[in-house]
């Protein structure tokens, strides 16, 4: 009786089956609505939590593409073609924002990727890696030159995206210019200290502010903060 008084058109009870479906179907469709809302306006997170929604949505169609419901293995299909061209433009970067969060970092992703897919996992995180290197190099070099009077830093997704060439000449001289002011070959950068510290506990953090956690190591951390800032405020 109260469903005929909500819906007009209301003429019997969905099936076991059907609710069934409604269920799977809000399941997969709640990461789209959290990422909806953040995009919409009304509220603006950092890249690290669309990181971990954007895997959230990966496992899920994973889980359904093997659904004994037909109805909702052809909407998986559908949906992953467009999903699986999103991941390829934004991995990279999304992943790099989400291992500058203190709770996730390089450990984190690794179960993620690792969750996803075994077999990929360990290059994923090698090219992870790599990608941070190249791109923390990038950002010191540019900060040296910028101090000499050059400007216009570029974002990290057009750092990532330029020929590889010169990021291979500009990361070799870099690396010497660093070894000779050191004096030391083996000099830990604030990258390396950061990825070496522990994780924060999430359940000790769990709503703790990304931006807010880099703008209080500004002092100890500041060869890795504007890099920071500038991946974890992308979205």
């Amino acid at each position: 009786e109260s469903m005929e008084t909500f819906d007009p058109h209301y003429k019997t009870l969905p099936s076991e089956d059907e609710w069934k479906r409604g269920e799977n179907i809000c399941e997969l469709l709640k990461p789209f609505s959290v990422i909806t809302t953040y995009m919409s306006g009304s509220k603006y997170p950092t890249s690290n939590v669309y990181f971990t929604q954007v895997w959230r949505i990966e496992m899920l169609l994973q889980k359904y593409a093997r659904s004994d419901d037909y109805a909702i293995r052809e909407m998986v299909r559908r949906m992953q073609g467009k999903f699986n061209k999103y991941w390829e433009d934004y991995s990279i970067i999304l992943a790099m924002g989400a291992v500058l969060d203190p709770r996730l970092k390089v450990q984190m992703l690794e179960k993620a990727y690792e969750a996803v897919d075994p077999t990929t996992s360990t290059l994923k995180i090698e090219e992870l890696k790599a990608n941070l290197k190249m791109l923390y190099n990038d950002y010191q070099t540019r900060n040296r030159a910028s101090s000499s009077g050059v400007s216009a830093t570029p974002t990290p997704h057009e750092i990532l995206t330029e020929s590889p060439l010169e990021h291979d000449i500009d990361d070799d001289l870099f690396e010497l210019e660093r070894s000779l002011e050191d004096g030391v070959g083996n000099t830990k950068t604030h990258l390396d200290i950061y990825l070496d510290e522990p994780r924060l506990a999430r359940s000790a953090f769990p709503d703790l502010d990304v931006l807010t956690y880099w703008k209080d190591n500004q002092h100890r951390l500041s060869g890795l903060c504007d890099m920071a800032r500038d991946l974890l405020t992308i979205p």
